[in-house]
């Protein structure tokens, strides 16, 4: 399937292909736009293939987005391949903190495969009841900036709670600036009023090869954030895999 433009998805829907072989991708060359713009709750998309041009952190290409203004709560990615953009999965948070955990609630992405992604495979700032499991990630995070990442988890401007990240498998390779799965709570800068705080969070059961220390990366670099607290990670990674940039 070839698209002339992005697909707004601004009702309950269900997108169900036959697998690899339904493959969905623009026509023509639309670096910067996604394939499909979450706006609605309890959108499914399954046993499909994404694919677009890889883009630059600059435009931000990906494959589904939810933006600042977009409800993606019950969100369900099951059996999808994502191929070839910056960002397989984006979900924006606004500086709101009222409506941001309200408006990313049960947010699941299962059974799927995120390859040749070269910033980040899945990005969240925002989201609660959030489950990531059995997923692979193949050559992602590649390009050269400090958040370039199979997962990165960087909540901003509320309050959230309960992250299940199990069962995935990451591959990458050491050169790799960012990490396997990075993991923050912002409450410095411009994200500090108001602040991102989250609870619950569990990650087990993950593999990882090419990594070393950077399989989970704790707080921004740089930036002197303080979450999460360790009280709320359980995790069954050793010391010697995780980076902490947490002030």
């Amino acid at each position: 399937y070839a698209l002339a433009e992005q697909v707004n998805l601004n009702k309950t829907v269900t997108i169900v292909g036959a697998g690899d072989g339904t493959v969905i991708r623009f026509a023509g060359d639309a670096i910067g736009t996604p394939i499909f713009r979450v706006m609605a709750p309890n959108v499914c998309i399954r046993n499909v293939k994404l694919q677009n041009k890889q883009g630059t952190n600059s435009q931000q290409t990906s494959l589904v987005r939810a933006g600042t203004t977009d409800n993606a709560s019950g969100l369900v990615l099951d059996n999808v391949t994502f191929d070839s953009a910056f960002q397989g999965v984006a979900v924006y948070a606004a500086k709101d903190t009222a409506s941001n955990a309200e408006t990313s609630r049960g947010i699941t992405i299962i059974n799927s495969r995120f390859t040749n992604l070269n910033g980040k495979a899945i990005y969240l700032e925002k989201g609660s009841d959030v489950t990531i499991r059995n997923n692979t990630f193949e050559s992602c995070g590649a390009a050269d900036y400090a958040s370039s990442s199979g997962i990165d988890i960087n909540l901003k401007h509320g309050d959230y709670s309960d992250y299940q990240i199990s069962g995935n498998r990451f591959v990458g390779d050491p050169s790799f600036p960012g990490g396997a799965i990075l993991l923050k709570a912002r409450d410095d800068g411009d994200y500090s009023s108001p602040a991102a705080t989250v609870t619950g969070i569990e990650i087990t059961g993950n593999t990882f090869e090419g990594f070393g220390a950077n399989k989970l990366v704790l707080g921004e670099p740089d930036k002197g954030n303080k979450g999460p607290a360790d009280s709320e990670i359980t995790h069954d990674l050793a010391a010697a895999d995780i980076t902490d940039n947490r002030a």
